[in-house]
Formats: C-alpha cells, sequence, structure tokens
C-alpha cells in the first residue's frame, strides 16, 4: 500500500511541476504579446507622420499644372500613399484588437466595379513600366455592389494585383 501511495505522491508532483511550468510559460508568452502590441503601436502611429508629409506633398503636386505623364506618376503616389495609411490602419486594427482593445468594422455597401476599375493603376511608378493597360472584363454576374469591410478588401486586392504584376 505504501508503494501504491509513492507513487500516487510523485504523479501528483508531476502534475504540479507541469502546472508551475505551464503557468511560467504562459506568463512569458504575455509579456512577449504585450511587448509586440506596445511595438507595433508605437511603430504604426511612428509610420504615419512622415506618411501625412508624402501624402500632403503629393495633393500639393496634383493640384499643380501637370502634364499626363507626371499626373501619372502622381496618381500612382497618391494610391500608394493611399494604400500604405491602410496597412498601417490594419496594423493598428491588429494590435487593439490583440489587445482586447477592437471592435470589428461593420461591413458596408460598397462599390465593387469602382474597387475593380481602380486596380488598373499600376503598383510601379518606374519610368521603365508600362501602366497596366489591359481592359478588366467585369462580368454580368459580378454585383456592383456588395455588403463588405472596404478598407480590408481593398488591401486584399491591391496585394493580389501586385503579386500578379
Amino acid at each position: 500500500m505504501l508503494f501504491r501511495s509513492e507513487a500516487l505522491g510523485a504523479e501528483v508532483d508531476g502534475h504540479k511541476a507541469t502546472v508551475a511550468s505551464l503557468r511560467q510559460a504562459t506568463h512569458a508568452a504575455d509579456s512577449a504579446n504585450r511587448t509586440k502590441i506596445a511595438f507595433l503601436s508605437g511603430m504604426s502611429h511612428e509610420l504615419r507622420t512622415p506618411l501625412h508629409a508624402i501624402s500632403g506633398a503629393v495633393q500639393a503636386i496634383q493640384e499643380t499644372p501637370l502634364d499626363t505623364e507626371q499626373q501619372r506618376y502622381a496618381n500612382i503616389a497618391a494610391g500608394a500613399s493611399t494604400t500604405m495609411q491602410s496597412l498601417i490602419d490594419e496594423v493598428l486594427d491588429i494590435a487593439r484588437f490583440e489587445g482586447g482593445d477592437a471592435s470589428v468594422s461593420s461591413p458596408e455597401s460598397f462599390d465593387l466595379h469602382r474597387l475593380l476599375e481602380g486596380l488598373r493603376v499600376p503598383q510601379s511608378a518606374t519610368p521603365s513600366s508600362a501602366p497596366w493597360a489591359s481592359p478588366l472584363d467585369i462580368t454580368h454576374d459580378v454585383p456592383r455592389t456588395v455588403l463588405v469591410d472596404q478598407r480590408r478588401l481593398e488591401i486584399v486586392m491591391n496585394n493580389m494585383v501586385g503579386a500578379a504584376v
């Protein structure tokens, strides 16, 4: 009988050690997660300042007389800064969500055809890159209006086009 009691005691001690180890690992993971969230939030805010300056400068340039090629480049830069702003917002949303302080955006009615037509703008503004001139054939079964989180859909679609080009 003593042998069973010792075995049971050893098993309980093993479980206690496992529970203590799991608590320690959970504490370390929570601490690392808080550090990651603080980093993402801080970095996102640091990126906004220069991005706002870039966006403002591009907008000012767009309000000046430009030839067709200059206007195309200015539009590419404006679109890229808008996409970058969306990505930064997405990082902030993730940090807020992981920190328990976020709400998921409610889907809104959105003109899908407008987004698809806007994808014709090339991802690259280098002079050697030709604009994406292929006509976009939006078939009749693609709805004009969809109920969606517009910002997230734009990010996904721009990433898909960027990967394809």
